[in-house]
Order: structure tokens, then C-alpha cells, then sequence
């Protein structure tokens, strides 16, 4: 293989790789500065609510909230009501756009409680209350989340929104009552950048 021809398959590669992450991060600007579809511009850590007589694309019968996490500064707790026999589901997704953890009705998360979301490599103290601890793969991550809801319902829908309304993603600066060491950890999908390190001639 010529060294142009090399080169050109190296830069396919990178590009292919690394799009993800530039889109995924594209979308979460839009969101915290612009909004995004039916969704308001909101700013990280906060939950933004979809319009149920615009939806989410896909999301027929259900109402969508989202929040993009920023665990730049640390871990943080998120506090889920009880959903009940409603499905619901809370969908964990990296800076990659991977999936990397659930929670919810089919997850043995319909009594609710609270996970702490923690960022790569972090070690410290647990909150008593925290049930689990989740390890992003990223420091950048969003939380999707969706119930069940008759849309066309308006008693349904605002059950949906005051249920959704009780979640928070706040930040963990205190171990708090009961404090213990982070337990073992649902393992999260970590990207592998080895496509960029061979353009960039590192690694083997």
C-alpha cells in the first residue's frame, strides 16, 4: 500500500471513528444553548422536557425528557421517583454516543432511589442512600428518559410531567450520612482510541 493511499485509509478511519463524538457533542451545544426540537434550551445537570404534541422522533407512546451531565467537576447523585407499573425507562449515553447503563421498570429500577453517576477513574465516597454506582466512560454523558404516557390523555400526560419533574442530577460535593467507599461498579464501555493513535503514529 502507497504511503498516499495509506494515509488516505487512516484519515477514512479517524473520521469515522471520531464523527460520533464531534456530532454528539455538536448535539449537546444545541440543546444547552439552543434547544433541540421540541426540547428548551437547558443548562447541564437539569432536565429538559419534551412537548408531548410535538414528541421525540421514535418515541410514540411515550414522553421524553433529557439532560446532558457534566462530571467535569465530579460525580453526580441521581435521585429517580418511582415509577410503578408505568414503563419507564433512564438511558445512560457517553460523549460517543454509546449506550452504556439503564435503569428503570425493566432494570429493577421501578422503586426508584438514587445511582451516582460517577466520571472515569473516580474513587470516593458514597452517599448512604446511593443503591449503585455508575462509571461514565466520559465526562460529558446524557441521561434520556421516557415514560409511558397516553399522549393524547392531558390527565395522563401531566402525570408523566410531575412524575419526570422529580428527578434531579445534583452534584455528590459530600459523602453525607451513612458515607461509605464506592462499591463495585456497573462496568461502563470505554472507547478505544486506537484508530487515532495509529494516524497519529502511536501505539503499535
Amino acid at each position: 500500500m502507497g504511503h498516499e493511499t495509506r494515509a488516505a485509509s487512516l484519515a477514512a478511519e479517524a473520521y469515522v471513528y471520531g464523527a460520533p463524538l464531534v456530532r454528539g457533542l455538536e448535539t449537546v451545544g444545541l440543546l444547552t444553548q439552543d434547544g433541540l426540537g421540541s426540547l428548551p434550551a437547558t443548562a447541564f445537570n437539569h432536565f429538559a422536557h419534551a412537548d408531548p404534541a410535538t414528541g421525540w422522533p421514535g418515541d410514540e407512546g411515550t414522553l421524553c425528557s433529557l439532560a446532558h451531565l457534566d462530571l467535569s467537576e465530579g460525580p453526580l447523585v441521581l435521585q429517580v421517583p418511582p415509577s410503578g407499573p408505568r414503563y419507564a425507562v433512564y438511558q445512560f449515553v457517553d460523549a460517543w454516543t454509546n449506550d452504556f447503563a439503564y435503569a428503570g421498570l425493566r432494570a429493577g429500577g421501578a422503586d426508584g432511589g438514587s445511582w451516582l453517576l460517577a466520571p472515569p477513574g473516580w474513587e470516593g465516597q458514597v452517599p448512604g442512600s446511593v443503591r449503585e454506582v455508575i462509571e461514565a466512560p466520559t465526562a460529558v454523558a446524557t441521561l434520556v428518559v421516557r415514560y409511558g404516557c397516553a399522549l393524547a390523555d392531558a390527565e395522563d400526560v401531566a402525570a408523566v410531567r410531575e412524575r419526570a419533574g422529580r428527578a434531579r442530577a445534583a452534584p455528590a460535593h459530600r459523602a453525607g450520612p451513612g458515607a461509605r467507599r464506592a462499591p463495585r461498579r456497573r462496568s461502563a464501555r470505554r472507547a478505544r482510541p486506537a484508530v487515532l493513535g495509529a494516524a497519529a503514529g502511536v501505539g503499535g
